[in-house]
């Protein structure tokens, strides 16, 4: 079925009907949506459309279901995150920070469901050619095929690690950047600056 993730209730009620049909075995939560800012400003709206869809549905989500897999003693979590929550994004303001906190979500909540049955796994990729990348008009550093991207998930998640972070390359020029002096850091970022197409249900005037 099709559901708006917006709409906590009608969402999780439809999760709910179809964990009652079939169990879920595996969430893959991957909701996500970004929008640009202008010299640190969004607008109320934008930010609340990306809080609504990046974090507070996967939240609710994850909480509806987790219940269910705790009595089954089975189950596995993937939270999709973004390398901005590693190393947030100038223009990409609401984003890297719902991103950063779905993946200190997931690594909590790893360790609070130890020992229940159920695993949880953060997936926290760079770019993905993705028609919502393509709305990134900017360096978009070792971006991968969504082909390859789902397979190095799909591999993750077989071998239930709690971390699937990935591609290697930009992985290791991240942490690198993270030792640098925060002047330095600051100095790489600006080469690295974008301006974001809107999503068709935004208002570029907004």
């Amino acid at each position: 079925c099709t559901t708006d993730v917006t709409d906590i209730a009608a969402f999780t009620e439809a999760l709910l009907a179809f964990d009652a049909m079939q169990s879920v075995d595996l969430f893959v939560c991957g909701a996500g949506v970004k929008t640009g800012q202008t010299e640190g400003c969004e607008s109320p709206e934008q930010l609340d459309r990306v809080l609504d869809v990046n974090l507070r549905a996967p939240l609710h989500a994850v909480q509806s279901l987790l219940p269910k897999m705790i009595v089954r003693r089975r189950g596995q979590i993937a939270l999709m995150s973004s390398m901005a929550a590693i190393s947030p994004h100038a223009d990409l303001l609401s984003y890297s920070a719902t991103k950063a906190a779905l993946r200190a979500y997931g690594t909590a909540l790893r360790q609070a469901v130890r020992g229940t049955g159920v695993s949880v796994s953060v997936i926290t990729p760079g770019y993905i050619d993705t028609p919502m990348t393509a709305r990134q008009l900017g360096p978009t550093p070792f971006k991968v095929s969504a082909e390859r991207a789902a397979k190095v998930i799909d591999r993750g998640l077989a071998r239930n690690r709690p971390y699937i972070t990935f591609p290697l390359a930009l992985t290791m020029l991240v942490r690198l950047k993270a030792m640098l002096p925060v002047a330095f850091r600051d100095l790489i970022d600006s080469g690295h600056r974008a301006r974001i197409i809107p999503d068709s249900d935004e208002d570029e005037n907004k």
